[in-house]
C-alpha cells in the first residue's frame, strides 16, 4: 500500500527497479484504487501504462484469478480490494504531512546516510 502511495505522489521510478512479478502486482493494486485516490496528476494512470507497456508481448502466467483486474494483469496474488482502498489513502496522508515527502519517518533517512 506504501508504494502504490508513493506513485500516487509521484515516484515513478519504484516501477524500474521492480521485477515482472513485482511489477504485475503494482500494476493490478494501482488499477484497484486509481479512482479511490487524490491522484491529480494522473500518476497512477501512468504506472499503470508503463507497467503494461513492460510487460507487452510477454506470456501471463497461469493460474486461478479471483478477479478480472487480477487476470488482465497476471498477478499472481489476491488483494483485498476493499482493503486497499481504505487504507492507501491514510499511506498518502502520511507521506503528504511529512517534510520532504521521502516516504521516510522523519529523522531515518538521515540516520541511514
Amino acid at each position: 500500500m506504501r508504494l502504490v502511495a508513493l506513485i500516487a505522489e509521484g515516484d515513478l521510478a519504484i516501477l524500474s527497479k521492480q521485477d515482472e512479478s513485482s511489477l504485475r502486482q503494482l500494476g493490478y493494486a494501482a488499477s484497484l484504487v486509481q479512482g479511490c485516490l487524490d491522484d491529480t496528476g494522473d500518476n497512477l494512470g501512468e504506472a499503470i501504462r508503463m507497467a503494461a507497456s513492460v510487460l507487452k508481448g510477454k506470456d501471463r502466467p497461469d493460474g486461478d484469478f479471483r478477479d478480472p483486474v487480477q487476470a488482465g494483469r497476471g498477478a499472481r496474488w489476491h488483494l483485498d480490494a476493499a482493503k486497499l482502498r481504505l487504507e492507501t489513502p491514510l499511506h498518502l496522508m502520511e507521506l503528504r504531512r511529512r517534510p520532504g515527502r521521502t516516504g521516510w519517518p522523519s529523522g531515518v533517512h538521515s540516520r541511514l546516510n
